[in-house]
């Protein structure tokens, strides 16, 4: 499992909502966070408050590390496991 980031991250459709309050850099890690524009709302796939696993997977696929290569395959059998849960 890799260590999660060190600075919360969140995921938009639009940045508008964020504009007043947008920075380049990162000042306090501990009040600021990440945020991320996607072409599509990301509450459609998750059902959570996180990454749904299909979009982390995507976005990760050109990752160089073969540790997040690992992490992702791992994720991804798992949701495959878990979805043939779920025609039995």
């Amino acid at each position: 499992m890799l260590n999660a980031p060190n600075v919360r991250c969140y995921a938009a459709e639009r940045i508008s909502q964020w504009k007043d309050v947008m920075t380049n850099s990162l000042l306090n890690s501990q009040v600021q966070v990440g945020v991320e524009m996607w072409r599509y709302n990301p509450r459609k796939l998750s059902t959570r408050n996180i990454v749904d696993e299909l979009s982390l997977a995507l976005a990760l696929r050109e990752d160089a590390d073969e540790r997040v290569e690992e992490a992702v395959e791992e994720m991804m059998n798992e949701l495959w496991r878990k979805i043939d849960s779920y025609r039995n």
